[in-house]
């Protein structure tokens, strides 16, 4: 099923461009306040992160903000870290807990003509394009054919990914985990945890990022 889009052609995208603005200053934050109190659709979610100092988990929670019935934002610790407007939304959007991705994270979808049944999504990481993360959906909105998707508890560094294929929107047969690109069992994943975590440990000795 990996090979039935091939032919699709980029028309439009999904997300446009992403708007990162800082309200910390007394005036902003004034016309934010009242602008955010316009709004009855606000939900509230919880994500955790580990502290590279002292390597506990530390738990917050940031807001989502429909603004219109295409466009939503998202919102930390009185910034605006990212508006996302969607041009064609794929049934119910799929909100991230991960604060990277949802700082860094952009999924832009290529529409082909209106006679195709599939379009295609791709991903970019701070403007960067993943290589080959993302797949298909059906007009419907339905996940279709093969991914690769981000392993969604971890940064970019780690490297992560889901690859398998989805019938209807629902994962069939069976799915590879992808580590620094190569295959690794599923009782695997404390390996990548553990690995992820002496890198961690390291960049903060050697006062890399």
């Amino acid at each position: 099923m990996g090979n039935i889009c091939s032919n699709v052609s980029k028309k439009e995208i999904k997300f446009k461009p992403i708007i990162i603005e800082d309200i910390s200053d007394d005036r902003n934050r004034k016309s934010q306040q009242s602008l955010i109190g316009n709004f009855n659709n606000i939900q509230q979610y919880e994500f955790s992160f580990k502290d590279p100092s002292s390597f506990r988990t530390i738990r917050s929670k940031f807001q989502i903000v429909l603004i219109e019935e295409n466009q939503f934002m998202y919102i930390f610790d009185g910034q605006i870290l990212k508006i996302d407007q969607v041009e064609k939304i794929s049934k119910i959007p799929e909100f991230s807990n991960n604060l990277e991705q949802i700082k860094y994270l952009q999924q832009i979808e290529d529409y082909g003509s209106d006679q195709q049944k599939y379009f295609k999504q791709v991903s970019y990481w701070q403007g960067q394009q993943l290589n080959q993360v993302g797949g298909f959906y059906s007009k419907d909105g339905g996940k279709q054919g093969l991914w690769k998707e981000t392993f969604k508890n971890f940064k970019i560094k780690a490297l992560v990914y889901f690859f398998g294929e989805y019938l209807n929107n629902q994962k069939i047969g069976k799915w590879r985990y992808i580590y620094k690109n190569q295959k690794m069992q599923k009782q695997n994943i404390l390996e990548v945890v553990v690995d992820f975590t002496i890198n961690q440990a390291k960049q903060l000795v050697n006062g890399l990022n």
